[in-house]
C-alpha cells in the first residue's frame, strides 16, 4: 500500500479517536449549558440553511441578518467546544506525536511515521505548526478570536474570508499528497516534514 493511502487510512483512525474522545467530553455533565447553547444555535442555522433553498429571491435577503447573527451565535457559543477541541487535537498531533517519535495511534497502526525532511526527529515546534495547518486549528482559532473582538456583521464577513481560505489551504495540502511524487503536503513543506515507512 502507498504511503499517501496509509495516511488516509491513519488519519481516519486518528480521527475517530478524536471524535470519540470529544463526544465523551461533551457528554459530560461540566460543560452541558455551554454545549446545549451550541447545539441550540447550530440547530437553528440548519433549519434557516432549509429554509433559504425554499425562498425567492427577495426573500432571501431578508434572511441575510438572521444567518449573520445565527453563524455568529454558533462561534460564540461553540468557543468552549472549539477551545476544547484545539486542546485535544494539539496534545494528540503535537504532543503525543512527538514523545512516540513521530506516530499516532493511526501511524503506528499502519507502520508509518512523521520525520524532518533530513530522516531526523521531528521538533515540538515543528509537530506544531504541521497540526495548525493540516487540521485547520490555525483557522479555528482565528475564528475565535474574531467572535470575541467584533459584531456579528463584522465577524460573518471576516469568517466567510478565513473559511474560503482554510478551504484553499486544505485542497492544496491534500492536492500535494496525491500528485506530488514526494507526498509532502503543503503543511509538510512548511514544517519540514514528510511521513515516511516504518
Amino acid at each position: 500500500m502507498k504511503t499517501k493511502y496509509k495516511r488516509l487510512v491513519a488519519y481516519i483512525i486518528d480521527f475517530f479517536i478524536i471524535n470519540l474522545f470529544m463526544t465523551l467530553v461533551t457528554s459530560s455533565g461540566i460543560f452541558s449549558k455551554a454545549f446545549y447553547q451550541y447545539n441550540d444555535a447550530t440547530e437553528r442555522l440548519n433549519n434557516l440553511y432549509q429554509d433559504v433553498l425554499k425562498l425567492d429571491e427577495e426573500s432571501l435577503n431578508d434572511k441575510v441578518d438572521d444567518m449573520k447573527a445565527i453563524v455568529y451565535d454558533v462561534n460564540s457559543f461553540g468557543s468552549l467546544y472549539f477551545s476544547i477541541e484545539v486542546i485535544v487535537m494539539i496534545g494528540y498531533f503535537v504532543v503525543f506525536q512527538y514523545f512516540n517519535k513521530g506516530q499516532t495511534l493511526g501511524k503506528k497502526f499502519l507502520k508509518i511515521k512523521v520525520v524532518s525532511r533530513d530522516d531526523e526527529e521531528l521538533s515540538l515546534g515543528n509537530f506544531l505548526l504541521r497540526s495548525m495547518i493540516l487540521y485547520g486549528l490555525i483557522f479555528t482559532i482565528i475564528n475565535m478570536i474574531l467572535v470575541q473582538l467584533t459584531s456579528d456583521n463584522i465577524f460573518y464577513n471576516l469568517y466567510t474570508i478565513v473559511g474560503l481560505v482554510n478551504i484553499v489551504v486544505t485542497y492544496s495540502t491534500y492536492f500535494m499528497i496525491i500528485f506530488r511524487k514526494d507526498e509532502r503536503g503543503l503543511h509538510d513543506m512548511i514544517a519540514g516534514s514528510k511521513v515516511v515507512e516504518v
